[in-house]
């Protein structure tokens, strides 16, 4: 593949892959084509929800430290990250 100096694809270079992926894909089985489509809903579904598993946890940790503190050292503590 070829690359300019930045490591980033040419716009040739990019062409030329999703031609050769549109070929391959034209060339699939219709079984294979769900498998793959299944395989990457399958994927879509972990991230999205690994994604919100960790928005929970970090909601939830920002809950807890700042329930434990006194009010006075919440209040100082949100003025501090604002």
């Amino acid at each position: 593949m070829e690359e300019n100096t930045n490591n980033m694809p040419t716009p040739e270079t990019i062409s030329h892959r999703n031609l050769r992926r549109r070929t391959r894909y034209a060339q699939m089985s219709p079984q294979r084509k769900q498998l793959l489509l299944s395989q990457l809903r399958e994927k879509r579904a972990e991230s999205k929800r690994q994604k919100n598993l960790y928005q929970s946890n970090n909601t939830a940790a920002l809950t807890i430290s700042t329930s434990s503190l006194s009010p006075e050292q919440a209040s100082q503590n949100t003025k501090r990250t604002i």
